[in-house]
């Protein structure tokens, strides 16, 4: 068990993953990471979250999205999942790039609305004083 900020941590809480494992073999002290993984504040998330990923990315692995889907998921906040096969860290291939900002559009529109669009191109007023 360790102290990070106060607060106790036992070594299971550390959820070592390959990112983890790769900044200890480097000289990192892995475990002061964890505190700050994105899983462990899903409870903070209370909007509809859209992560779109490549199964090959080798920067961020796909397991690392699918804690965070699956923490959300636990705090009963929407997700919805789109990934995108033979893609990496960036979208290259047409039929992603259809789909992504086909799945983009839709989640947008449902979770914001087409009048977005309209209070977005309606010109605002300034003034310069």
């Amino acid at each position: 068990m360790v102290l990070i900020h106060g607060a106790q941590i036992t070594r299971d809480e550390w959820e070592f993953n390959e990112e983890v494992q790769l900044l200890a073999s480097r000289g990192y002290l892995a475990f002061l990471f964890n505190p700050a993984s994105p899983p462990r504040h899903a409870d903070e998330i209370d909007v509809p979250v859209l992560p779109m990923l490549g199964e090959e990315d080798v920067r961020v692995p796909i397991s690392n999205s699918q804690k965070m889907r699956d923490a959300l998921e636990q705090h009963k906040t929407l997700v919805t999942w789109v990934s995108l096969p033979e893609e990496g860290h960036g979208r290259t291939y047409i039929p992603s790039l259809t789909r992504y900002y086909t799945k983009l559009l839709d989640f947008l529109n449902q979770h914001i609305g087409p009048g977005f669009r309209q209070k977005a191109e309606t010109p605002q007023a300034s003034r310069i004083s």
